[in-house]
């Protein structure tokens, strides 16, 4: 990725790379700026997800949870809109 950023540059050609989510999540920069999160899902173990965006100075935002397993939820849901699962 170097090599090929380094022959773009001098060729005068705008381009950066193009991240993995690996890579976003070892960003320091992004790491630096809240973009990725850590949180802890429902068994405990800390997750990394997005960061809330945007932020607000007199209105910060917070994540309480992580996402829930695949169907957590879904008797509850159901419930809610009255349909028998």
């Amino acid at each position: 990725m170097a090599e090929v950023s380094q022959k773009l540059a001098e060729a005068g050609v705008p381009a950066g790379p193009v991240y993995s989510i690996a890579d976003i999540c070892e960003d320091p920069q992004f790491r630096a700026r809240n973009a990725v999160a850590e949180i802890a899902d429902s068994n405990g173990a800390k997750v990394a997800t997005y960061g809330l965006v945007p932020k607000f100075s007199e209105h910060p935002t917070r994540l309480d949870h992580a996402a829930g397993r695949l169907g957590e939820d879904t008797e509850a849901v159901l419930r809610e809109l009255g349909i028998d699962g």
